[in-house]
């Protein structure tokens, strides 16, 4: 591995870049029967508009703004995240989850790494959420964050 993407890696991991990085899981746990639910994630509508973004996949999930407190899907009690997936060539070895910093940064900021990211972790799926309110996450006050919005 070339040391300006070893470099690179242990910047990630160090800098709280790198989310959780996910081996596949064993035969029989609780994250295989997980796994073999449908997964939510289609060709992204904007693949062909640029050369990174080619052979990506999207995902909408709905998630509880509150864990402890779930809503039942109720719109005020949840929000509607955007993830893009960059799969791994070949069969995967695993996952890698990027979050970009923030407050207000959407996982667009990792686009111009890609190459470097995926040399520094072949063989991963790489996984980019635009955190809430970011890039095609809901909004959580659409009206306060319009363009318009004093």
């Amino acid at each position: 591995m070339p040391s300006f993407s070893r470099a690179l890696l242990h910047t990630a991991c160090a800098g709280g870049l790198l989310a959780s990085c996910a081996a596949p899981a064993e035969h029989g746990s609780a994250a295989t029967a997980h796994a073999a639910a449908p997964s939510p994630f289609t060709p992204c509508p904007d693949a062909a508009d640029a050369p990174a973004l080619a052979g990506t996949e999207c995902a909408r999930i709905e998630v509880p703004l509150d864990h402890a407190a779930p809503q039942d899907g109720t719109q005020d009690g949840s929000v509607e995240l955007f993830v893009r997936k960059f799969p791994a060539t070949g069969a995967p070895q695993g996952e890698l989850w990027l979050v970009a910093g923030g407050p207000g940064e959407s996982g667009a900021s990792f686009y111009p790494f890609l190459d470097t990211l995926r040399a520094a972790a072949p063989g991963y799926d790489l996984l980019i959420p635009d955190h809430r309110g970011t890039g095609y996450s809901a909004r959580l006050c659409p009206a306060e964050e319009s363009a318009d919005s004093p």
